[in-house]
Protein backbone atom coordinates (compact mmCIF):
# COMPACT_ATOMS: atom_id res chain seq x y z
CA UNK A 1 0.00 0.00 0.00
CA UNK A 2 1.15 3.55 -0.71
CA UNK A 3 0.43 6.38 1.73
CA UNK A 4 0.79 10.02 0.67
CA UNK A 5 1.29 12.53 3.48
CA UNK A 6 -0.65 15.77 3.20
CA UNK A 7 0.87 19.09 4.25
CA UNK A 8 -0.95 19.11 7.58
CA UNK A 9 0.41 15.67 8.53
CA UNK A 10 3.96 16.78 7.73
CA UNK A 11 3.40 19.95 9.76
CA UNK A 12 2.32 17.88 12.77
CA UNK A 13 5.52 15.85 12.48
CA UNK A 14 7.68 18.98 12.09
CA UNK A 15 6.15 20.68 15.10
CA UNK A 16 6.17 17.59 17.35
CA UNK A 17 2.42 18.09 17.85
CA UNK A 18 1.32 14.49 17.52
CA UNK A 19 3.70 11.67 18.32
CA UNK A 20 1.20 9.13 16.98
CA UNK A 21 1.46 10.63 13.48
CA UNK A 22 5.18 9.85 13.47
CA UNK A 23 4.46 6.46 15.06
CA UNK A 24 1.99 5.67 12.26
CA UNK A 25 4.60 6.65 9.68
CA UNK A 26 7.16 4.38 11.34
CA UNK A 27 4.64 1.52 11.67
CA UNK A 28 3.58 1.74 8.02
CA UNK A 29 7.21 1.86 6.86
CA UNK A 30 8.18 -1.06 9.10
CA UNK A 31 5.28 -3.09 7.74
CA UNK A 32 6.65 -2.64 4.21
CA UNK A 33 4.24 0.02 3.03
CA UNK A 34 5.45 2.92 0.90
CA UNK A 35 5.13 6.43 2.35
CA UNK A 36 5.51 9.46 0.10
CA UNK A 37 4.54 13.10 -0.18
CA UNK A 38 3.48 15.16 -3.16
CA UNK A 39 5.96 17.61 -4.60
CA UNK A 40 3.24 20.19 -3.91
CA UNK A 41 3.37 19.37 -0.18
CA UNK A 42 7.16 19.46 -0.32
CA UNK A 43 7.13 22.92 -1.90
CA UNK A 44 4.51 24.20 0.56
CA UNK A 45 6.72 23.10 3.44
CA UNK A 46 9.84 24.67 1.89
CA UNK A 47 7.96 27.89 1.15
CA UNK A 48 6.73 28.09 4.75
CA UNK A 49 10.20 27.46 6.16
CA UNK A 50 11.69 30.05 3.84
CA UNK A 51 8.98 32.59 4.65
CA UNK A 52 9.82 32.45 8.37
CA UNK A 53 13.56 32.06 7.69
CA UNK A 54 13.70 28.90 9.76
CA UNK A 55 16.79 26.72 9.44
CA UNK A 56 15.16 24.39 12.01
CA UNK A 57 12.11 23.85 9.76
CA UNK A 58 14.32 23.18 6.74
CA UNK A 59 16.21 20.57 8.79
CA UNK A 60 12.93 18.98 9.86
CA UNK A 61 11.73 18.84 6.26
CA UNK A 62 15.00 17.10 5.38
CA UNK A 63 14.40 14.65 8.24
CA UNK A 64 10.90 13.83 7.00
CA UNK A 65 12.23 13.31 3.48
CA UNK A 66 14.80 10.85 4.86
CA UNK A 67 11.97 8.83 6.50
CA UNK A 68 9.71 8.62 3.47
CA UNK A 69 10.29 6.65 0.30
CA UNK A 70 9.93 9.43 -2.25
CA UNK A 71 8.50 12.82 -3.21
CA UNK A 72 5.95 12.25 -5.99
CA UNK A 73 6.30 14.37 -9.11
CA UNK A 74 3.34 16.45 -10.23
CA UNK A 75 1.45 15.82 -13.44
CA UNK A 76 -1.70 17.36 -14.78
CA UNK A 77 -4.04 14.89 -13.03
CA UNK A 78 -6.74 16.24 -10.74
CA UNK A 79 -6.02 14.36 -7.49
CA UNK A 80 -2.35 13.52 -7.01
CA UNK A 81 -2.87 10.63 -4.57
CA UNK A 82 -5.18 8.97 -7.10
CA UNK A 83 -2.54 9.06 -9.83
CA UNK A 84 -0.05 7.10 -7.71
CA UNK A 85 -2.79 4.85 -6.25
CA UNK A 86 -2.09 6.11 -2.72
CA UNK A 87 -4.13 6.58 0.43
CA UNK A 88 -4.07 10.29 1.24
CA UNK A 89 -3.09 10.87 4.87
CA UNK A 90 -4.77 14.08 6.03
CA UNK A 91 -6.57 15.72 8.90
CA UNK A 92 -8.95 17.27 6.34
CA UNK A 93 -11.19 14.24 5.84
CA UNK A 94 -14.33 16.28 5.17
CA UNK A 95 -12.62 18.26 2.42
CA UNK A 96 -11.17 15.25 0.60
CA UNK A 97 -14.26 13.03 1.05
CA UNK A 98 -15.69 14.87 -1.97
CA UNK A 99 -13.09 13.35 -4.31
CA UNK A 100 -14.57 10.22 -5.90
CA UNK A 101 -12.41 7.13 -5.47
CA UNK A 102 -9.89 8.77 -3.12
CA UNK A 103 -8.99 6.71 -0.07
CA UNK A 104 -8.13 8.82 2.99
CA UNK A 105 -6.82 8.17 6.49
CA UNK A 106 -6.30 10.49 9.44
CA UNK A 107 -3.17 9.64 11.41
CA UNK A 108 -3.70 12.64 13.71
CA UNK A 109 -6.50 10.86 15.51
CA UNK A 110 -5.15 8.81 18.42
Amino acid sequence: MIYMLDTDMCSYIMRDRAAWVLQNLNDKSSAGHVVCMSVITYQELRFGAERVSSKKYHERIDAICERIDYVADWGTQQAHALTVDAVLVTNNLKHFARVPGLAVENWFEA
